[in-house]
């Protein structure tokens, strides 16, 4: 997946912590085939305007966190899980608020991606 030259405001402007890929697939599903978010993703000249964010804010993320949603509490092994982003490379990435992009919110996803370049 190629991310180049774009402008990017979350949520349209309203307050949000922005996530720029969604990812939504706790592992607990079978969906009848295997589900994978793509093994390479390469950014090269993105401006995130995330101006209008929570106090707590400390930088966007990558992917969300593809558990949240989970109605209880998840099992470390998982009967279909998808084969998270190997590999995020990063060029010409600024945000407005000055503070550097993180992987995911879950612990799992973030272990899972290399990130070259921030």
């Amino acid at each position: 997946m190629e991310i180049k030259n774009c402008r990017w405001i979350p949520a349209c402007g309203e307050e949000t912590w922005p996530r720029m890929i969604s990812t939504a697939n706790d592992g607990m599903h079978d969906f009848g085939y295997p589900c994978f978010m793509p093994e390479e993703v390469v950014i090269d000249g993105l401006t995130v305007e995330d101006m209008n964010t929570p106090d707590d804010y400390d930088g966007m993320y990558f992917f969300a966190d593809p558990d949240t949603g989970a109605e209880e509490e998840l099992p470390d092994e998982r009967p279909y899980p998808y084969a998270p982003c190997k590999k995020v490379i990063v060029k010409h990435l600024t945000t407005a608020s000055g503070k550097a992009p993180r992987v995911s919110p879950n612990e799992k996803a973030s272990a899972a991606t290399v990130v070259e370049g921030v």
